[in-house]
């Protein structure tokens, strides 16, 4: 793998060729974990996705997870245990996750509802279909959280569901396949800003829209 990082003002692109040396063909899982805590999480804030459509994990339920295992929904909307659930303004203490899929544009961002700080992440979506989305808000109190991590994952990936290579093969899930001497190439990109409003979009080199006063 070749990765080149590039920094321009206030974005980060992180361009990725993967180059298959093997002789034959593998089918592997690929993907980006970046989470956001800090100053980001630190007030009231907001979640918005060019997602239309959500599949919740149906292996992963701790106590704390107010989601309903194995259900779906479109976005932000989605199946809770006590009703419908707002996934675009969670609130603590939470532990989640779920897949964000079928977009109408492959990005997701945080604001602060004061507008102090914002991210938006995009990404290729022909390479990266799916966006795992895990929200840990204080939710676990185990280690190596012990009840006070908060962050949030949004995080890129070839594949559904995320428990793993073996797994998703074994249940049909989408796979990556590498052919000999083949080359995949794929970017990611951050925007980490100050809003001026609702984040409705972000354009083809990777800055977010905002709708002013939202």
């Amino acid at each position: 793998m070749h990765r080149e990082l590039a920094v321009d003002g206030e974005l980060l692109t992180i361009r990725e060729t993967v180059r298959m040396r093997g002789l034959r063909p593998i089918r592997v899982m690929w993907g980006h974990h970046p989470t956001f805590g800090s100053d980001l999480l630190d007030g009231p804030f907001e979640i918005q996705s060019g997602a239309r459509h959500v599949a919740i994990d149906d292996h992963y339920d701790p106590e704390a997870n107010p989601l309903k295992p194995g259900a779906s929904g479109g976005w932000p909307s989605v199946p809770g245990k006590t009703g419908p659930f707002d996934l675009s303004r969670p609130e603590g203490p939470m532990a989640a996750l779920a897949c964000l899929q079928v977009f109408d544009g492959a990005w997701a961002s945080i604001r602060r509802l004061d507008d102090s700080v914002a991210m938006a992440l995009s990404w290729d979506r022909d390479v990266f279909p799916y966006a795992w989305l895990w929200v840990e808000l204080e939710g676990t109190l185990d280690a190596p959280w012990s009840g006070k991590a908060r962050l949030i994952g949004v995080e890129p990936n070839s594949t559904w569901p995320a428990n793993g290579l073996a797994d998703a093969a074994r249940r049909g899930g989408r796979l990556l396949t590498l052919q000999p001497g083949g080359e995949i190439t794929a970017a990611v990109r951050l925007h980490v800003f100050k809003p001026r409003g609702r984040v409705v979009g972000v354009d083809a080199k990777g800055h977010a829209d905002c709708e002013r006063g939202a």
